[in-house]
């Protein structure tokens, strides 16, 4: 577990990011102050799939965030805000593992759904991605083309196959990703 704190100072216009009471850095803004210390979380957890953020080639507005997080309280001061944020369990494969067993499960019945869950279970495992707790969204390079990337949501995806109505496996994977989380 992790407690992120986030100080915006009124009088000098910054954010002071600290993870478990460690100094991370100065932000000067809120977007840099949650994406520097989710990068210091990645580091700390050596997570293996986080994919920095110069390497997002369209513009998604998010907080990069590799564990999911929500805010506890916020407390107002005179001179200062201060935003606690306390994160739940990293998603870990053993969890995404769980949440695509269920999955598996729930959606019996569409072969095509099993496929998809079965590919993003592999994907997930061999394939760079980040994900963006805080909105549900999953950017992975595709399995196909070496350069090419999507974006996806529980819901919707930038590829191919979900523009013709096929199940994909990045939208598998990111409902996995997200349910990971509550398994977690």
């Amino acid at each position: 577990m992790f407690t992120k704190t986030i100080t915006f100072n009124k009088e000098d216009r910054d954010y002071l990011v600290e993870v478990n009471g460690n100094f991370v850095c100065y932000a000067s803004s809120m977007y840099e102050a949650e994406k520097r210390a989710s990068e210091y979380v990645c580091r700390l957890l050596d997570h293996p799939h986080f994919i920095p953020a110069v390497e997002v080639e369209e513009t998604v507005v998010v907080a990069v965030e590799a564990v999911a997080i929500e805010v506890e309280e916020v407390v107002p001061a005179v001179e200062t805000v201060v935003a606690v944020v306390e994160t739940v369990a990293p998603i870990t494969p053993e969890t995404v593992a769980r949440a695509g067993k269920i999955a598996i499960e729930k959606a019996s019945r569409n072969p095509r759904w099993v496929r998809a869950i079965e590919k993003a279970l592999k994907q997930l495992d061999k394939n760079t991605w980040a994900w963006y707790a805080s909105n549900s969204v999953l950017r992975c390079k595709s399995a196909t083309q070496s350069k090419t990337s999507h974006t996806a949501t529980r819901t919707t995806c930038t590829c191919k196959a979900h523009a013709r109505n096929i199940p994909c496996w990045h939208i598998a994977a990111a409902r996995l990703l997200s349910n990971a989380q509550q398994v977690a």
